[in-house]
């Protein structure tokens, strides 16, 4: 993969795809509550729920915001890089194009909808995976 589109969705901060998971996705992340909210405020809650999870202790608000927002922006990272990967080399080529001229995202995004693949699907894999490697091994899950 082009160094290129790496940087380009990193810096972006935003998801390459817009569509969020449903709730129909086949993950144990419950979406049902989350699915009317914006982008931003579905990785929001997802990171602050990750943060609850991983029992870090007490911190202020504004170190809890900072790693919110860290967060958010490495599930972005994950689920774009993720997106890329499922994406037929053709569609990759041809995003590595419109990245390489700067298009506008709603462009990338087109040839990803018409692409086939199945982006809320993949991208709830990538929040489930994102989340496993977050959290880490459960230590009272069954082997």
């Amino acid at each position: 993969m082009d160094q290129n589109i790496n940087d380009s969705t990193q810096s972006q901060a935003q998801p390459v795809a817009t569509t969020q998971p449903t709730a129909n996705s086949q993950s144990d992340i419950d979406f049902k509550a989350l699915e009317n909210m914006s982008n931003e405020e579905f990785l929001e809650a997802l990171a602050a729920g990750l943060l609850a999870e991983k029992n870090l202790g007490e911190m202020d608000d504004e170190t809890k915001t900072d790693m919110i927002h860290d967060l958010v922006e490495r599930m972005t990272v994950f689920i774009n890089r993720s997106i890329l990967e499922a994406l037929p080399s053709d569609k990759l080529n041809t995003i590595e194009q419109l990245s390489n001229n700067n298009a506008p995202i709603e462009e990338i995004n087109k040839v990803i909808q018409e692409s086939g693949v199945d982006v809320p699907q993949i991208t709830a894999d990538a929040l489930e995976k994102f989340q496993n490697i977050y959290l880490g091994p459960n230590e009272n899950a069954e082997v």
